[in-house]
């Protein structure tokens, strides 16, 4: 019987082995070369991908850069600038450590590195080969201050990897979610994510607070349900966390956010405990969204136990879990119960916002000699008399839920004449088209016009860019069913049923109708005039967050009348001594919440007016944000009124100019089930 030797590996044979465990798909090569960049001091981060990143990835960064002599050994293994002695692990404040992520990368791929330092006249350029520099030394070229990495064909010499990855559009989605988690928590850091023949940004940062951050990265839908649980200091640790009540659900995964020192990680353990807890709040195949950042004394951390670096050990860690997932429950627990003791009288106006630290909806009381806000908006003959002329005036009543059966379902076709009597007996009722009392003051755009303004134009390029054409296709030719919630409807198209988030949907529309219509707009007057200090004084019953309070109300009003010109001028928002006179009309017979209206107005001290397209930008998502439907006090019980304007008003609109955006598919427009599968389950 022959016994095996035990040999000696050859280098390239022990690197290669090495690669694998640090480099396992594109997205680690994206994290470990924007932690270099960010170890670097980087302000602006900028990825550029092919195919998924197997053809290329590119990072471009502003930081310190790398040293002309430096570049000779850069993708040398164990090679780094920022550990020198054993003493160092004990004290890292840095992301790498071993000097071993652009020599795994040099191992599996071809790698160029381009480099300039502050202290340098020009960039040097230098291509790496199994850690090796392929050339004698680096040559020198033009460039800007920082480092530009690029990585191509990934795995080209490991054919059995390259057949474990996924489709380039799934490892793309991993590498945008990888650079997501990471923009938020570095939130004061710009990054950008893009396909190479691509000239939409799927991430486009500003270096905004951590809260604008989410709503940049997440959405509106995740933003206006987060709760916050301020910082925290125990003896092991401190930490803040961001929660999404129980009103938010993710049908695919939970999202754990997890940093640890600043190091994105995974845990197991804590992820376990929040969906437990969850579990008692939310639906079953629903998930929250969860942020938390802790930061832990550097003697008390471990962070060399994983070859990826996404596992760390520190001291009292189940501790710590147990008190994050106790705070969170109690947080959860709170809103609930604000929930339920929530109530809505004449003398109440509920402020439905996004600012506040715990996104609820408190009771906040105004003298009985104003009433609610709604007394501004001007009110016509038809509309004080309740004429059957106004389609919302006749308030037709909605399908009740209990009493739908199989033919509810059935949609009479599009073509089909609305005099004609329907072929179903049971299909819902499409709202007679009756004539409009003419308003002078109200005039909506109905098309998209061709802006004068160049950023306006960027702005509706971007839109068309993104635009998904099968689920435009979608909406616009869609039948509606039914109202759910506040939020959801069921509609049919071509015989299947779907449900949409309304809300989601409506607030892109609006987006979409403040760019279309920019320059354009009617406008819907304000009677009388609203002070701008005593809306804004309507918030002080709530706890705003701090980069949003101003020193005082005057400081809202002095911005607004400052650009006074540009808003009425652009927007049909006109401010007038300190009194907003108008708003826009974005859909005709439609106006805004208007108790909403205070946080649209707090909201302008966020708006970038420095940057014309940035400006604009800003300025259309509030008004968006503000022309969306209000979420309802009580989840069961629906709003009447505004179930109809659903209806009759805000589904109609979109079918016509309204491009759907791609990032909507699939978890804010959901297939249920095919109407012709219902029928025959109960034939």
């Amino acid at each position: 019987m022959s016994h095996s030797t035990i040999k000696l590996l050859e280098p390239i044979v022990v690197n290669r082995i090495a690669a694998g465990e640090v480099i396992i798909r594109p997205s680690h090569v994206v994290k470990e070369l924007i932690e270099n960049a960010m170890d670097a001091n980087s302000s602006q981060i900028d990825c550029v991908v092919k195919e998924g990143g197997i053809k290329l990835i590119q990072i471009k960064d502003n930081g310190d850069g790398i040293h002309q002599n430096d570049l000779i050994i850069a993708c040398k293994s164990h090679t780094t600038s920022k550990l020198h002695e054993l003493e160092d692990l004990k004290n890292m404040t840095t992301y790498g450590f071993r000097g071993e992520a652009l020599a795994s990368i040099s191992h599996v791929s071809h790698v160029t590195l381009q480099s300039k330092t502050s202290d340098s006249i020009c960039a040097y350029r230098a291509a790496y080969n199994n850690g090796q520099i392929t050339s004698k030394a680096p040559h020198p070229c033009a460039g800007n201050k920082g480092t530009v990495v690029g990585v191509e064909d990934l795995f080209y010499n490991v054919p059995l990897k390259r057949k474990t990855l996924r489709t380039p559009r799934e490892e793309y989605e991993q590498i945008v979610s990888v650079m997501r988690e990471y923009a938020v928590h570095h939130h004061s850091i710009s990054f950008t994510c893009k396909k190479l023949d691509s000239n939409t940004f799927d991430i486009k940062t500003t270096g905004k607070d951590l809260k604008g951050a989410i709503l940049q990265l997440y959405g509106s839908f995740v933003f206006t349900s987060l709760l916050f649980i301020p910082k925290t200091t125990t003896e092991a640790c401190c930490f803040e966390t961001f929660v999404t009540n129980p009103s938010y659900g993710d049908a695919k995964s939970t999202k754990l956010l997890l940093f640890v020192n600043h190091r994105a990680v995974e845990n197991r353990a804590m992820k376990k405990s929040i969906e437990k807890m969850y579990s008692q709040y939310i639906p079953q195949n629903m998930h929250p969204f969860v942020y938390i950042s802790i930061d832990v004394p550097l003697r008390n951390i471990d962070v060399n136990i994983h070859p990826t670096k996404k596992h760390v050990s520190f001291l009292s860690q189940d501790k710590v879990i147990d008190t994050i997932s106790t705070m969170i429950e109690e947080e959860l627990a709170k809103w609930k119960d604000d929930t339920a003791k929530t109530t809505v009288n004449p003398q109440t106006v509920p402020i439905v916002g996004v600012v506040a630290d715990r996104i609820t909806i408190p009771p906040v009381k105004v003298p009985s000699c104003q009433g609610t806000l709604d007394r501004f908006l001007v009110k016509t003959p038809s509309e004080v008399t309740n004429s059957p002329k106004d389609p919302l005036a006749t308030k037709r009543p909605l399908v009740s839920k209990r009493s739908m059966d199989i033919q509810t379902y059935c949609i009479p076709q599009r073509s089909q004449s609305q005099n004609q009597p329907s072929r179903n007996p049971g299909a819902v009722p499409f709202p007679e088209r009756q004539p409009k009392a003419k308003r002078q003051s109200v005039q909506a755009n109905t098309s998209p016009l061709v802006s004068s303004l160049e950023s306006i134009q960027e702005l509706q390029k971007d839109v068309i860019h993104v635009e998904d054409i099968d689920l435009t296709d979608l909406i616009s030719h869609h039948n509606f069913v039914n109202i759910v919630d506040d939020s959801l409807a069921i509609v049919e198209h071509n015989k299947l049923l779907y449900t949409i988030n309304y809300n989601v949907l409506g607030e892109e529309m609006f987006y979409q109708k403040v760019l279309n219509g920019c320059e354009s707009f009617g406008r819907i007057l304000l009677d009388p005039p609203v002070s701008i200090c005593e809306c804004l004084n309507i918030t002080s019953g709530k706890e705003e967050e701090p980069s949003l309070v101003p020193t005082g109300n005057g400081q809202i009003e002095s911005l607004l009348s400052k650009h006074a010109e540009m808003l009425k001028t652009c927007f049909s928002i006109t401010v007038v001594q300190g009194h907003l006179i108008s708003l826009p009309v974005l859909i005709r017979d439609y106006a805004p919440d208007m108790n909403k209206l205070p946080d649209f107005l707090l909201h302008f001290t966020q708006i970038a007016w420095e940057v014309e397209k940035e400006c604009i930008d800003d300025i259309a998502r509030e008004l968006a944000l503000l022309y969306t439907p209000p979420t309802w006090l009580d989840p069961f019980v629906g709003d009447p009124e505004w179930e109809s304007k659903v209806q009759y008003i805000l589904l109609p609109a979109m079918k016509t100019n309204f491009r759907v955006p791609k990032y909507l598919n699939q978890r804010y427009i959901q297939s249920l089930v095919s109407i012709t599968d219902i029928q025959q389950a109960f034939s």
